[in-house]
Protein backbone atom coordinates (compact mmCIF):
# COMPACT_ATOMS: atom_id res chain seq x y z
CA UNK A 1 0.00 0.00 0.00
CA UNK A 2 2.96 2.50 0.75
CA UNK A 3 4.24 1.40 -2.73
CA UNK A 4 0.55 2.01 -4.19
CA UNK A 5 0.79 5.55 -2.31
CA UNK A 6 4.15 7.01 -3.67
CA UNK A 7 2.81 5.74 -7.32
CA UNK A 8 0.16 7.98 -6.52
CA UNK A 9 1.96 11.26 -5.39
CA UNK A 10 4.49 10.69 -8.48
CA UNK A 11 1.96 10.27 -11.05
CA UNK A 12 3.22 7.02 -11.97
CA UNK A 13 1.71 3.37 -12.78
CA UNK A 14 4.71 0.82 -12.37
CA UNK A 15 4.57 -2.61 -13.24
CA UNK A 16 5.12 -5.25 -10.57
CA UNK A 17 5.57 -8.71 -9.80
CA UNK A 18 4.63 -9.78 -6.71
CA UNK A 19 7.77 -11.54 -4.99
CA UNK A 20 6.75 -15.10 -3.32
CA UNK A 21 8.39 -17.50 -1.19
CA UNK A 22 6.98 -21.23 -1.93
CA UNK A 23 9.38 -22.66 1.01
CA UNK A 24 10.11 -20.70 3.75
CA UNK A 25 13.36 -18.61 3.44
CA UNK A 26 14.73 -16.41 6.56
CA UNK A 27 16.88 -14.73 3.64
CA UNK A 28 14.37 -13.68 1.16
CA UNK A 29 10.83 -11.19 1.56
CA UNK A 30 8.17 -11.91 0.15
CA UNK A 31 4.31 -13.55 0.59
CA UNK A 32 3.99 -17.13 1.78
CA UNK A 33 1.24 -18.98 -0.58
CA UNK A 34 -1.41 -18.46 1.83
CA UNK A 35 -0.47 -14.93 2.93
CA UNK A 36 -0.67 -13.48 -0.95
CA UNK A 37 -4.20 -15.39 -1.16
CA UNK A 38 -4.97 -13.64 1.81
CA UNK A 39 -4.07 -10.44 0.91
CA UNK A 40 -5.35 -10.30 -2.92
CA UNK A 41 -7.95 -8.13 -2.25
CA UNK A 42 -6.29 -5.22 -0.60
CA UNK A 43 -3.73 -5.49 -3.64
CA UNK A 44 -6.73 -5.58 -5.71
CA UNK A 45 -7.40 -1.95 -4.25
CA UNK A 46 -3.87 -0.71 -5.36
CA UNK A 47 -5.12 1.19 -8.20
CA UNK A 48 -1.99 2.97 -8.73
CA UNK A 49 -0.06 -0.30 -9.13
CA UNK A 50 0.18 -2.47 -12.49
CA UNK A 51 0.51 -6.08 -10.88
CA UNK A 52 1.54 -8.02 -13.41
CA UNK A 53 2.64 -11.72 -12.34
CA UNK A 54 4.11 -13.48 -9.72
CA UNK A 55 8.52 -13.56 -8.72
CA UNK A 56 10.25 -16.03 -6.91
CA UNK A 57 13.70 -17.02 -5.89
CA UNK A 58 14.41 -20.32 -4.63
CA UNK A 59 16.54 -21.13 -1.74
CA UNK A 60 19.73 -21.74 -1.79
CA UNK A 61 21.35 -25.28 -1.39
CA UNK A 62 17.94 -27.52 -3.12
CA UNK A 63 18.69 -29.76 -5.85
CA UNK A 64 17.34 -29.12 -9.55
CA UNK A 65 14.47 -31.45 -8.90
CA UNK A 66 13.36 -29.95 -5.47
CA UNK A 67 13.99 -26.02 -7.97
CA UNK A 68 11.70 -27.60 -10.50
CA UNK A 69 9.16 -28.28 -8.00
CA UNK A 70 9.11 -24.91 -6.83
CA UNK A 71 9.14 -23.21 -9.94
CA UNK A 72 5.78 -25.27 -11.04
CA UNK A 73 4.31 -24.21 -7.42
CA UNK A 74 4.77 -20.79 -8.38
CA UNK A 75 3.35 -21.43 -11.80
CA UNK A 76 -0.05 -23.05 -10.19
CA UNK A 77 0.08 -20.51 -7.47
CA UNK A 78 -0.23 -17.68 -10.91
CA UNK A 79 -2.88 -19.86 -12.44
CA UNK A 80 -4.99 -19.99 -9.41
CA UNK A 81 -4.86 -16.29 -9.23
CA UNK A 82 -5.99 -15.47 -12.62
CA UNK A 83 -8.51 -17.54 -12.97
CA UNK A 84 -9.95 -15.66 -9.69
CA UNK A 85 -10.54 -13.22 -12.05
CA UNK A 86 -8.96 -9.87 -10.30
CA UNK A 87 -9.98 -6.74 -12.30
CA UNK A 88 -6.32 -5.05 -11.37
CA UNK A 89 -4.13 -7.89 -10.84
CA UNK A 90 -2.59 -10.14 -14.10
CA UNK A 91 -0.87 -13.23 -13.98
CA UNK A 92 0.75 -12.20 -17.64
CA UNK A 93 4.34 -12.60 -16.33
CA UNK A 94 6.35 -15.18 -13.73
CA UNK A 95 9.62 -14.10 -13.12
CA UNK A 96 11.98 -17.32 -11.73
CA UNK A 97 15.30 -18.27 -12.57
CA UNK A 98 18.61 -16.92 -12.60
CA UNK A 99 21.85 -17.84 -14.55
CA UNK A 100 22.33 -21.27 -12.36
CA UNK A 101 18.79 -22.36 -12.83
CA UNK A 102 17.05 -20.54 -15.79
CA UNK A 103 16.43 -23.61 -17.63
CA UNK A 104 13.94 -25.13 -14.82
CA UNK A 105 11.95 -21.96 -15.07
CA UNK A 106 11.76 -22.24 -18.22
CA UNK A 107 10.39 -25.64 -18.28
CA UNK A 108 8.03 -24.35 -15.63
CA UNK A 109 6.70 -21.41 -17.65
CA UNK A 110 8.66 -18.19 -16.63
CA UNK A 111 8.55 -15.50 -18.93
CA UNK A 112 11.25 -13.69 -17.47
CA UNK A 113 14.88 -14.89 -15.96
CA UNK A 114 17.55 -12.85 -14.53
CA UNK A 115 20.83 -13.51 -15.89
CA UNK A 116 23.07 -11.51 -14.95
CA UNK A 117 26.22 -13.73 -13.93
CA UNK A 118 26.03 -15.90 -16.69
CA UNK A 119 26.10 -12.18 -18.88
CA UNK A 120 28.60 -10.67 -16.88
CA UNK A 121 30.57 -12.94 -14.33
CA UNK A 122 30.53 -13.00 -10.64
CA UNK A 123 30.21 -10.31 -8.52
CA UNK A 124 33.16 -8.99 -7.21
Amino acid sequence: QRLNTLAQELGVNPNVCLQVKILPDANKSGWMILELLADLAALNQCQNLQIQGLMTIPPQGLADAEILTLFNSTYKLAQTIKSQNWPNITMQQLSMGMSGDYQLAVQAGATMVRLGTILFGQRA
